[in-house]
């Protein structure tokens, strides 16, 4: 269940990204809408469902940020965080250094503000925005991510693939770093 979590967690950062709607937050949300359109058969579907931007403004955007992902990722954690509890104490010293680097790395600012034309997405998302320069939304966006949630999946011990599995998903994420730097260090 925790796997699911993940593309639940990118959604909520994602809207969050999407409310600035500053230039970045903005284009980043007509890229998600166009990503979501490639889909064949459903991809009108679920933008009208997910985002709808173009069409609604922040509506959707901000009921799914603040509502529908938040209890769609308790519902799914819900048993995780229930088994294994966390205390604050055990977790000080990862709050110091978050606390440390958010007073330390100023927010972005919007890029226009800057004199930069060249818009970045957040972090998180950069090897995606590299993937899709050079491959059609529908695999870039949807198609790829979708290999690492399955390989995410079936990554279990009595899977008889499991070395194989393992090796796909390292080998995703060291592409996908690859990715975030090259777009980091050539655009950034």
């Amino acid at each position: 269940m925790l796997v699911i979590c993940l593309p639940v967690i990118l959604l909520l950062l994602f809207t969050g990204y999407v409310l600035r709607y500053d230039t970045t937050g903005f284009a980043a949300g007509m890229i998600a809408e166009h990503i979501i359109e490639a889909i064949p058969l459903v991809g009108s579907l679920l933008n009208r469902l997910l985002f709808s931007i173009s069409d609604h403004g922040l509506q959707r955007v901000y009921l799914h940020h603040v509502c529908s992902f938040n209890l769609i990722f308790f519902m799914l954690a819900w048993e995780h965080l229930r088994r294994y509890p966390v205390r604050i104490s055990q977790h000080l010293p990862f709050l110091a250094v978050v606390l440390g680097v958010c007073f330390l790395v100023s927010a972005p600012l919007d890029p226009e503000t800057l004199g930069i034309t060249y818009i970045t997405g957040p972090w998180f998302f950069l090897g995606l925005q590299e993937l899709l320069r050079y491959l059609h939304p529908l695999v870039a966006g949807v198609l790829i991510p979708l290999s690492f949630l399955g390989g995410l999946l079936m990554l279990r011990q009595n899977n008889p693939y499991f070395s194989l599995v393992l090796v796909f998903v390292c080998g995703w994420l060291a592409l996908y770093l690859l990715f975030s730097l090259f777009a980091l260090t050539l655009h950034g």
